[in-house]
């Protein structure tokens, strides 16, 4: 092939690389990702060398959690090109979620350097520090993070209809698991949003995304060894709270929370919380309860389960008035039980006010800013940040 021929098909493949990717960039502002997948990959073997190519279909293979394609295309984005700083901080996001900090701390040190305003950067740093219990760091990023977020435009976002969660097979799967754990002498019972569901409206929330349980915290090792025999699993991770403990469905895709609980001795007054692993004591969030007291009860097909003897003064005690319906409350920060406002309860708050931002959920964003002011009335950062909520709402 003569020089110009091979410069002419050289043009043609750049030519349509392009319009691949032009038509992949248009299909992701409609939002249809899969389509937008499709027109990427249509590209790729027209542009071999196009860093950004790679780390855009890496970046929306993670969102599809083909995890182990979107690794090796945000590597060899990086191979073509170090200074992806979106290949990067995607990178570090997706090896912190598998357990690997030590690889993913240096990558996003990188796209700090390179790009010291990066918002995500700032939010991965603060999620890879706060797995490792570093939470003095982890909360200065995220604090980092939301002092950006906020100098940026920002709106309400339509968000996707969430699957209805009340669904046959999931109270089957919940009333199934309490009946098998009560057989195994564990005396778990239906908490926090699952016990607010049965009970104020006889059934499971429909907008809740995982099933609660709570049990003696002295029983956790039985349960779980009762979860994992029965089909059950411990996701990637979830060893960085030694309460509560997580589990998942893999043939029902359900998430299942197990929320321990002890007596104080001297007192009689029974808590729980979020406890991190190798982490002070005062760090970890902690919530108060009146005594617990359970009763034998029975499940809808007729099974020995074990259940609060007074649901509505535990459900007072988290949630105050949890007979009206309130879309925005959230339990982790808006709790009314909470012991005071901890570094591990001021991390998910500044992180989660970021999020409803950075995903447009404004009002969602607003009420954890509102609970937390509560706490922290003087904080220039949570009043910036619910003045802005509040005017652009």
């Amino acid at each position: 092939m003569s020089r110009n021929a091979r410069k002419a098909w050289s043009n043609r493949n750049e030519e349509m690389a392009n319009a691949y990717i032009s038509s992949g960039r248009t299909l992701l502002k409609h939002k249809r990702t899969d389509e937008a997948i499709h027109s990427f990959r249509q590209a790729l073997p027209l542009a071999p060398r196009n860093a950004r190519l790679h780390a855009d279909l890496g970046q929306l293979l993670a969102k599809r959690k083909q995890t182990a394609e979107a690794v090796s295309m945000l590597q060899r984005s990086l191979e073509l090109d170090p200074q992806q700083v979106g290949a990067l901080v995607k990178l570090g996001e997706i090896y912190n979620q598998q357990n690997e900090p030590e690889r993913a701390e240096p990558l996003l040190q990188q796209a700090l350097a390179l790009e010291p305003q990066n918002t995500a950067a700032h939010l991965v740093m603060g999620v890879v520090r706060h797995h490792q219990s570093r939470l003095p760091e982890a909360l200065t990023c995220y604090r980092q993070a939301l002092a950006l977020r906020l100098a940026k435009p920002m709106g309400e976002t339509p968000r996707a209809a969430r699957p209805d969660f009340n669904q046959p097979q999931v109270e089957q799967l919940l009333w199934s698991t309490l009946a098998t754990l009560a057989k195994a002498g564990v005396h778990a019972f239906a908490a926090y949003g699952t016990l607010l569901g049965l009970t104020r409206e006889g059934h499971l929330l429909p907008f809740d995304k995982d099933i609660d349980f709570g049990l003696p915290h002295c029983e956790m090792s039985r349960a779980t060894h009762c979860l994992l025999g029965n089909g059950w699993v411990e996701p990637v991770g979830s060893h960085r709270l030694s309460n509560p403990k997580a589990f998942y469905h893999p043939r029902y895709k359900i998430s299942l929370d197990l929320s321990g609980f002890v007596v104080d001795a001297a007192t009689g007054v029974t808590h729980t919380g979020f406890w991190l692993k190798d982490a002070p004591h005062e760090w970890h969030r902690h919530t108060r309860y009146p005594e617990l007291t359970l009763d034998k009860g029975t499940s809808p097909c007729g099974k020995a389960i074990w259940q609060l003897a007074a649901a509505d003064t535990w459900l007072t005690t988290v949630y105050g008035d949890w007979r009206t319906p309130d879309a925005f409350f959230d339990t982790v920060i808006a709790a009314k039980n909470l012991c005071g406002f901890s570094l591990l309860t001021e991390c998910y708050a500044i992180s989660r006010i970021y999020s409803h931002i950075d995903s447009g959920s404004l009002l969602k964003a607003q009420a954890v800013a509102g609970h937390a002011l509560r706490h922290r009335p003087d904080d220039a950062l949570l009043l910036d940040a619910h003045a802005k909520l509040s005017a652009v709402l």
